[in-house]
């Protein structure tokens, strides 16, 4: 479960932990999601609790995003953060097609965007994979059974962020993902 104090001191939090926020950061499931309207702050909470988590647990993270600008937001967001404790993460590796960075505490985030995940994700090892907007990747489903595999493997968590229409969360709930909705969209966005 995510320290909610850990994310209003530490975060840069311009955007209100709403009630449904914050009943997706204290949700203890290994499967989980937020789906919210667009502008509704899914990636802002995608990086507090990525940065919360990898700040206090450490682990092998990675974040996947359907492009390269939606990559880059996340990790601007977690620069901005580090500044605030005046530390930087080491650029430990960086590829054309992913990036890892180290944290202070020995925690790796994993950045990459969608179109390389299939190569890049077999045979390594995560303990928390968070995915923004699935919906807009190609052959997301099979890659979410295997990576869902993967972090349960390690006793991880796979979180997933996004607009999503009711048929894509369906399916998610039906693999067994719990899903918080944010806002009034009640699934439907």
């Amino acid at each position: 479960m995510t320290d909610i104090k850990f994310i209003e001191e530490y975060t840069n939090n311009d955007k209100a932990i709403t009630g449904d926020k914050l009943e997706y950061l204290q949700c203890n499931s290994k499967l989980k999601g937020y789906v919210g309207e667009r502008q509704s702050g899914k990636t802002f909470l995608l990086y507090q609790d990525l940065v919360c988590n990898a700040f206090n647990i450490k682990g092998d993270y990675l974040v996947i995003a359907p492009n390269y600008p939606e990559l880059k937001l996340v990790q601007d967001y977690i620069k901005k953060c580090l500044d605030n404790f005046l530390l930087d993460y080491k650029n430990t590796i960086s590829y054309p097609n992913y990036t890892i960075r180290e944290l202070p505490n020995g925690s790796t985030i994993t950045f990459i965007n969608s179109h390389n995940l299939d190569n890049f994700s077999r045979g390594r090892k995560f303990d928390y994979i968070y995915i923004d907007e699935p919906r807009y990747m190609e052959d997301i489903f099979n890659n979410i059974v295997f990576l869902a595999q993967v972090v349960l493997r390690r006793h991880g968590q796979l979180s997933v962020f996004g607009t999503m229409n009711q048929e894509f969360t369906s399916e998610l709930e039906q693999m067994g993902f719990n899903l918080i909705y944010g806002g009034d969209n009640n699934g439907e966005i």
